[in-house]
């Protein structure tokens, strides 16, 4: 494992020669770690650069962002810190809205070239909206509560979750990421690259 960008990166598998480097966003409650294994599956013309959010990973002592936006501006400045000025984009969930809203922030700053973006476990960005008793039915809730609700709403949680303290760190992460979500995306976001969103049943 090394470091790029100070620590609010992960690159399991650094491949200087790429050609292609895909910057991943996790999903709510996690880090990025949850890409370990994608590295190994990319082709050797492929990088996998992981966000690591405020308080995961290597950034652990650090508080998480209290607002969205401020989670947009430490995404936008991680990215922008790396040396690359053509990158790709993926994020599933949570970090797929993410990954549409740095696009749009790097269209805007006209530093690095988002070329395209995928979107996993998330609908299209541009135009969806949360419910309006979102965080209150969601959010708010707490422990296996709040796990309970995420199932139901999202679907099974991964086999990892049956660890007991995996699944105590991962309800707090979720209360604090899911507080993050903006109720409504902005209509003037502007991705200014193709977007490809698979969402559904598998």
């Amino acid at each position: 494992m090394i470091r790029s960008g100070g620590n609010r990166f992960l690159i399991l598998d650094p491949k200087p020669m790429a050609s292609v480097r895909i910057v991943c966003f996790p999903v709510a409650g996690s880090g990025g770690t949850v890409f370990s294994q994608w590295s190994k599956l990319a082709s050797q013309n492929t990088e996998i650069i992981a966000y690591s959010p405020p308080g995961r990973d290597l950034r652990s002592s650090e508080p998480p962002t209290a607002t969205w936006d401020d989670l947009v501006e430490d995404a936008v400045n991680a990215v922008s810190s790396l040396p690359f000025r053509s990158i790709a984009l993926y994020g599933h969930s949570m970090g797929g809205l993410l990954s549409a809203h740095v696009a749009d922030q790097l269209r805007k700053k006209q530093d690095t070239t988002v070329k395209a973006i995928g979107i996993g476990g998330f609908p299209g960005p541009l135009n969806h909206q949360f419910p309006i008793d979102f965080v209150d039915r969601i959010a708010n809730r707490e422990g296996e509560e709040l796990l309970a609700s995420i199932e139901e709403t999202f679907g099974h949680l991964p086999e990892s979750m049956a660890n007991d303290d995996i699944r105590a760190l991962t309800s707090e992460h979720l209360k604090v990421d899911l507080r993050l979500l903006p109720v409504t995306i902005p209509g003037r976001l502007n991705a200014g690259a193709p977007i490809v969103a698979a969402y559904g049943d598998a």
